[in-house]
């Protein structure tokens, strides 16, 4: 687990915490929860950096929809 902290972030005064798993933690959790990581980039920050995931749900039509309707995914972002 990562943490890290900004003292006077954005300038604001007061101190900011950051904590967050790694890349592969967060790949492993966004699976448990049944999404699909659909893309991968790494998001360079000053000498570090973190991942930038998106990935999505399964596409579940609705059954009172057609066959011929389309689903949709639903994109979902996440950050590690």
């Amino acid at each position: 687990m990562t943490r890290r902290t900004a003292q006077d972030w954005l300038g604001g005064g007061a101190p900011m915490w950051w904590s967050h798993a790694d890349a592969a933690t967060n790949r492993a959790w966004m699976a448990q929860a049944g999404l699909t990581v659909e893309r991968e980039e790494f998001v360079p920050e000053g000498d570090r950096g973190h991942a930038l995931f998106w990935a999505r749900r399964p596409c579940t039509p609705s059954p009172f929809l057609s066959e011929r309707s389309v689903c949709v995914p639903t994109w979902v972002p996440q950050l590690s």
